[in-house]
């Protein structure tokens, strides 16, 4: 079944390749959907794009501030009868 779609796989990498070769999957199938009129599912374009080395590099954004665990601004206030 999956053997119908290789050609169209193939146009899609063209497309990809040569339309926006930085964007990320997310962007890449909004683009298809709405710009190029193809009916996409985005994990679809996800693994053509990764099967074709076309994924950019994750990006993680760095929370400032952020502090994990205890609460850092509680003093030890001690047991309750003191």
């Amino acid at each position: 079944m999956r053997g119908k779609y290789l050609l169209r796989d193939n146009e899609l990498v063209e497309k990809i390749k040569t339309g926006h070769p930085f964007w990320g999957y997310r962007r890449v199938t909004a683009w298809l959907r709405h710009r190029e009129g193809l009916k996409v599912n985005h994990k679809r374009v996800q693994g053509i794009m990764k099967k074709h080395g076309l994924l950019t590099p994750r990006q993680f954004i760095r929370q400032r501030g952020v502090l994990r665990g205890a609460n850092p601004g509680l003093k030890d206030r001690g047991s309750i009868g003191e």
